[in-house]
């Protein structure tokens, strides 16, 4: 990859950007994800999180509660996240936990008892 700075090329094409972003005093060219952070480990969701669910893929509240962090404006937005695909209820959880609205959508009658169980009790 060609980091030669004296160019107006970023890493993804030779797309000119817009000028004031071009010299941001730090010497580097690149899309927005350089400022994100790579990689967020967390261990796989605990008992306590799964609160009874059988639901086979419950992510672990650190990762879905990073994920909104990351990718939601400011509280004072008032932002809200779409689920359209509820499973265990575990965005939901970490939106609610956030002080983020949330609208939740599930087909299986089994995952929404469980996902509301587990949104009452966590």
């Amino acid at each position: 990859m060609n980091r030669d700075t004296s160019t107006n090329q970023n890493v993804y094409s030779k797309h000119q950007g817009h000028p004031k972003v071009q010299n941001c005093g730090h010497g580097d060219v690149g899309g927005a994800s350089r400022f994100f952070p790579r990689f967020h480990y967390s261990s796989k969701a605990s008992r306590k999180e799964r609160a009874g669910s059988s639901h086979p893929t419950i992510k672990p509240l650190a990762i879905v509660e990073w994920l909104l962090r990351l990718t939601s404006p400011p509280a004072s937005t008032n932002p809200m996240v779409l689920d359209p695909f509820v499973g265990s209820g575990t965005t939901l959880i970490a939106a609610k936990r956030l002080g983020i609205e949330a609208v939740g959508i599930e087909k299986e009658a089994e995952y929404v008892e469980q996902a509301y169980r587990r949104i009452t009790t966590l």
